[in-house]
């Protein structure tokens, strides 16, 4: 009798196991379809906590305010799994948007949180390696929070600034964009192209790593 008690108890648990699991999977390929588009910057807002409060950020202790008019900012995510963080400023008086800064990053996740290593057109830095949790609100509308470590831990205080954006959903992310597309979007020379970025920036910089599943 306790063998079947106990093997009833064991396939009750790893029912519970598996669900548990799948539901995980089910979440992480619903946000993953979500970020295969193109996403713009709508609002803003900041806020701090420790890395592991990210995952039980809500929307309602954020006060918001509109993206600033000079501010350009756009996300995305093609089907290698490469996330592109796009953020430029437009500059009084012109038209165009002079982009700031530019880089893309190799995901994992991890319920709820994504992480990996972001590369731009300087260098690979410790303090690129943002994990940001992403919200969604409906189809045309996410909220995305990135953690940045500050450069002084202080006992006691957060130890990360959160930046919170909330997105709309622009269109289909386009496959052809890559590093220097995204740059010769903005008006950037050939020549600059390709003695600064070249033709394959994403394998050169990360080493292959995001190609690793393909």
């Amino acid at each position: 009798m306790k063998r079947i008690t106990y093997l009833i108890a064991s396939l009750l648990l790893l029912t519970l196991v598996n669900c548990q699991s799948d539901d995980a999977n089910k979440e992480e390929a619903e946000v993953i379809q979500y970020l295969k588009n193109e996403w713009i910057a709508t609002e803003q807002g900041i806020g701090g906590g420790e890395l592991s409060s990210l995952s039980k950020v809500d929307e309602s202790d954020v006060k918001f305010r509109p993206m600033d008019e000079s501010r350009y900012l756009k996300i995305g995510m093609n089907s290698d799994n490469i996330f592109y963080f796009i953020h430029a400023i437009k500059p009084e008086g012109d038209k165009s948007a002079m982009p700031v800064e530019i880089k893309f990053g190799c995901l994992q996740y991890s319920d709820p949180i994504f992480s990996g290593m972001f590369y731009s057109q300087i260098k690979l830095a410790e303090e690129d390696q943002q994990p940001f949790m992403v919200k969604i609100f409906d189809q045309q509308t996410i909220m995305v929070v990135f953690a940045k470590k500050l450069s002084h831990e202080i006992p006691g205080h957060a130890n990360y600034k959160f930046s919170y954006y909330k997105f709309k959903k622009i269109g289909a992310w386009d496959e052809n964009t890559n590093y220097r597309s995204i740059f010769k979007g903005f008006g950037f020379p050939e020549e600059w192209l390709d003695e600064m970025v070249g033709d394959n920036f994403e394998k050169e910089v990360s080493g292959g790593a995001c190609f690793s599943n393909r």
